[in-house]
């Protein structure tokens, strides 16, 4: 779509990706956080902030490692180039346990193979347990302007046959993303 469509589409256009078995409750905007909704510390450790709505109901999560490197601690209220937004996702990251568990799918998995690198020169290869389930639990819907969206897409293309390699079943592909 991006390689063959792009004669209507603009660099800071927003395109959505969803996955053909999601119901819409609500439209979908390219709004992250409103002005107005309030904050609030959740997860284990109090790494995540979750913004709620007026009427008290969660909108918007996003890692607390975010909100300390905003500007003036004034997150970005839409999607832009270079900010996308992802659904939080409650797969986490199974992806950086591979070659840890003794038995079952993730065995034998290389993240090696997949991104290069060793595990100090490659952040796919270094990244802890912890920062896989609270920094990289994305999924659908994802959101990113037309910009974003070339690169994330040519990286995930290159990445997804690699993964399917060595984990060919469902998911593959989010793990590859």
């Amino acid at each position: 779509f991006l390689r063959y469509n792009n004669n209507f589409l603009r660099p800071n256009d927003v395109l959505c990706l969803l996955d053909p078995d999601m119901l819409l409750l609500k439209p979908i905007t390219s709004t992250i956080i409103k002005k107005g909704w309030t904050k609030h510390l959740v997860g284990k450790r109090n790494n995540q902030v979750e913004y709620w709505d007026e009427h008290g109901t969660p909108q918007a999560l996003r890692v607390a490692w975010l909100e300390k490197e905003e500007r003036d601690n004034n997150p970005s209220e839409f999607v832009t180039h270079g900010h996308p937004a992802g659904q939080h996702f409650g797969v986490g990251g199974a992806w950086a346990r591979a070659m840890t568990k003794k038995e079952g799918a993730w065995q034998n998995f290389n993240k090696s193979k997949v991104c290069g690198g060793s595990s100090s020169s490659s952040l796919c290869t270094a990244t802890s347990f912890e920062d896989a389930d609270s920094q990289y639990a994305a999924g659908p819907v994802y959101l990113a302007t037309v910009n974003d969206w070339h690169r994330i897409a040519e990286t995930w293309w290159d990445f997804f046959p690699l993964v399917y390699e060595q984990y060919p079943y469902l998911l593959a592909e989010m793990y590859a993303f």
